[in-house]
This record gives structure tokens, C-alpha cells and sequence, in this order.
């Protein structure tokens, strides 16, 4: 009699990016929601009460950012369409990250007497940074989403980090705005951006 044939091992599709790559994917959408809330939701009260930039002077700059911000989408799109290179997504993440991060700290960490133009560049800095780390991140999706249940499973989990950036922002806010001395304040929100640029 025959010795029974050994069953074969499941073959993997190694298209499908396995539960790790996708978590760490998703959590991308953790360091983008906080700077995302602070610059929607924070940012403009702080450079007029803190940074004590003019109004004006404030609202023309994060308005001139989301000019950026939406020129830059199109024409770095663009010129990654172009170009196609398979690490260009890559790199863009890994420029844009750590001026991100590095620029969101800057914002909170200079003296509030400074120039106002330290702020401005951080700022500046901060939003061109997010915006390369953004579509570098975001159009990634397609390769880390390769079917349909892995598309939901990873659309899902980026909400949920989005959701928990979003509401360690207004913790935040709501402690840093409580404490009582400006002096213990700025450093305090110093410490809070040191978290959240990285």
C-alpha cells in the first residue's frame, strides 16, 4: 500500500501585504492627524496669543499654506507620474517626515519674543514637510491595498488612528490651555509638540 501523500503547505499570495505592513501603514494617519487638527483647528489662536503674530499676518500665512498644499498635490503628483520611479513615494516620505516633525516642534519651541519670522519659516517648513510625507503616504495605499477586504481593513484603521490623533490634540489643548503662567505655558507646549512632531 501507497504511503499517503503529504498535504501541501497553503501557498501564500505574497501580493497581499501581510497584518503588520497594514497597522504600520495606518498609523501614519496617527502623526498626520496631529498636525493636521493643529493646523485646522489650534494653530491660529496660538501664532496671534502666543507667538503674538498680527492677525492678519496669521490668517494670510495658514491660508497661503493651504495654497501650497494644494498647488503641491497637482504638480508633485505630476511629476511622480512622470518620472515613476519605484522609490519616489519612499522618498518623499522620508524627506517629508522629519521636516514635518522637526518644523511642528520648531513652531511651539521658539521664544515667544523671537522674530516673527522664525515662526513664519516653521510654519512654512512645517506645512511642506506634511504635505510630501502626505502624498508620498497617501498614494502608497494602492500598493499596500491590493484587494478589497485589505482596502477596507486598511481604510478603517487609518480612521481609527486619525481619530486618536485628532483627540490627543484637544487633550492637549485643553491642559495646555489651563495652565495659568505664560513662561510655564510655552514650555509646556513645547513638550506637547516635541511628542507630536514625532
Amino acid at each position: 500500500m501507497a504511503a499517503p501523500l503529504p498535504t501541501p503547505a497553503p501557498i501564500r499570495d505574497e501580493s497581499v501585504p501581510r497584518r503588520g505592513i497594514n497597522l504600520g501603514y495606518a498609523a501614519g494617519n496617527l502623526g498626520k492627524s496631529v498636525v493636521w487638527t493643529t493646523f485646522e483647528s489650534f494653530l491660529l489662536f496660538y501664532l496671534v496669543t502666543a507667538a503674538h503674530l498680527p492677525p492678519l499676518w496669521a490668517g494670510a500665512l495658514l491660508s497661503g499654506m493651504m495654497f501650497w498644499d494644494a498647488c503641491a498635490d497637482v504638480v508633485v503628483g505630476h511629476l511622480v507620474d512622470r518620472y515613476a520611479r519605484p522609490d519616489l513615494l519612499g522618498r518623499l516620505i522620508q524627506i517629508g517626515a522629519p521636516l514635518c516633525g522637526l518644523a511642528f516642534w520648531a513652531i511651539f519651541a521658539i521664544p515667544a519674543r523671537s522674530h516673527p519670522l522664525l515662526v513664519v519659516a516653521a510654519v512654512a517648513a512645517c506645512r511642506i514637510g506634511y504635505t510630501l510625507c502626505d502624498i508620498g503616504h497617501n498614494t502608497l495605499l494602492v500598493r499596500v491595498a491590493t484587494t478589497a477586504r485589505n482596502a477596507s481593513m486598511v481604510s478603517g484603521l487609518r480612521l481609527v488612528f486619525s481619530a486618536i490623533g485628532a483627540g490627543l490634540v484637544g487633550l492637549a489643548s485643553s491642559y495646555l490651555l489651563a495652565v495659568p503662567r505664560a513662561m510655564e505655558r510655552h514650555t509646556a507646549f513645547g513638550l506637547c509638540a516635541l511628542g507630536g512632531g514625532f
